[in-house]
């Protein structure tokens, strides 16, 4: 059932051609739980078929961290509107805020340098920014460098991972659950982290 829902996921990218990964990266960014390995594959894919087209893919996957980035930070930064009440009723985001809260307190603007390689906290940060006024410009030159070499060690990883999965066909079941982890890994946690939690709850309360 997962595999077919990847797989459906991955060809509605896939259609929608170098759209498509500027989209997958965007929608990321903006904190909605998807795959972005797909983006990352997609734009290996093209790659190898032109090494040309190495800088325009960058480009794209830039592009769409920095536009989901700042679409993000705006809404954070425009403070009560929808999307932030309905953040605040989230656990996840409460958390991810606190812990951000912490950090940009702690050191400052470069804490949006250093988020762009976690990708747990990633989503959250810039709505984090925003909501704490951080200067635009600021914002924007970390993400910039930060999602630069992010979105470059990707590629080299997306690379490895098709070789591998060209070479050796008898791990395949093993690098889908691999992917499977890296792609939901948070997710899994924090879901088990908070159903072990409401049980040490009712302990207490029994």
């Amino acid at each position: 059932m997962l595999e077919i829902y990847l797989k459906n996921l991955f060809l509605f990218f896939e259609r929608l051609g170098d759209l498509g990964i500027f989209l997958n990266m965007a929608l990321e960014n903006l904190g909605i739980p998807l795959p972005t390995e797909i983006g990352y594959l997609l734009a290996q894919r093209q790659i190898e078929e032109s090494l040309f087209r190495f800088w325009l893919m960058l480009l794209l996957l830039n592009g769409g961290h920095i536009f989901g980035a700042s679409l993000a930070y705006a809404l954070g930064f425009s403070g009560n509107n929808f999307v932030l009440k309905w953040l605040g009723r989230n656990a996840k985001f409460q958390r991810a805020y606190h812990k951000l809260k912490g950090w940009y307190q702690r050191y400052g603007s470069i804490t949006v340098f250093a988020i762009r390689f976690i990708g747990y906290l990633r989503p959250w940060s810039s709505f984090v920014a925003g909501f704490a006024k951080m200067p635009f410009w600021l914002f924007f030159l970390w993400t910039l460098l930060g999602s630069f070499i992010f979105n470059i060690a990707a590629l080299i990883f997306s690379d490895l991972f098709i070789r591998i999965w060209h070479r050796y066909q008898n791990l395949h079941l093993w690098l889908f659950f691999a992917m499977f982890i890296l792609f939901f890994g948070a997710i899994i946690y924090e879901t088990l982290h908070l159903f072990f939690r409401r049980i040490r709850r009712l302990k207490r309360r029994a």
